[in-house]
């Protein structure tokens, strides 16, 4: 939705036009061999949503009730036959707070840098390290702070710090405590 605000030339300090926007707005994933693609308004976004200037942005967007609103109904209409796996910074809480398994995935804001530096690296954007560290922690203070679907670890999420673990070794935890939540034999 900022990225969209952006685009368009939306105030960002309009509540009712981000709220309409993020109504329109048509956000679909697809999966791909590398991850997931994030499709707006039928254009592939994937790169696009982590440059600065969007991440920068968030803050109205975030905070906007009428955006929470419209995303979160988004969101649930697509997990709403279930099966889905799903991350955000509310979606225990807010989006989906009856999920079957719930996981909270955290890491240090220095390990979030690191990735996203070297994520927007492979996908040949130009990244600041301390820029992009000074970004993540001003988003961690707000998304906390925040009125409307603040970040917060669900009571019965399982808590798992993911700081020094590569992707490989986070899928096989997340793999082995699912099947043993969810009761699963191998």
């Amino acid at each position: 939705v900022t990225l969209a605000a952006l685009r368009q030339g939306v105030d960002l300090a309009d509540p009712q036009a981000l709220a309409g926007l993020a109504r329109q707005a048509q956000i679909r994933f697809e999966a791909v061999e590398k991850g997931i693609k994030t499709i707006l308004d039928g254009r592939d976004v994937s790169d696009a949503i982590r440059t600065a200037e969007v991440t920068d942005h968030i803050k109205p967007i975030a905070s906007n009730p009428g955006v929470r609103e419209a995303l979160v109904a988004q969101q649930r209409r697509m997990g709403a036959s279930g099966g889905v796996v799903m991350d955000g910074r509310d979606i225990t809480t807010v989006v989906f707070p009856d999920a079957e398994l719930k996981i909270f995935m955290e890491a240090s804001a220095g390990e979030r840098a690191r990735r996203r530096v070297a994520e927007m690296q492979r996908s040949g954007l130009e990244a600041d390290y301390p820029e992009i560290l000074a970004a993540i922690e001003r988003r961690d203070h707000d998304d906390t702070h925040r009125e409307f679907g603040p970040l917060r670890r669900a009571e019965d999420a399982l808590s798992i710090d993911t700081t020094g673990l590569s992707i490989e070794e986070q899928v096989e935890m997340i793999y082995r405590k699912a099947r043993e939540i969810l009761g699963l034999k191998d």
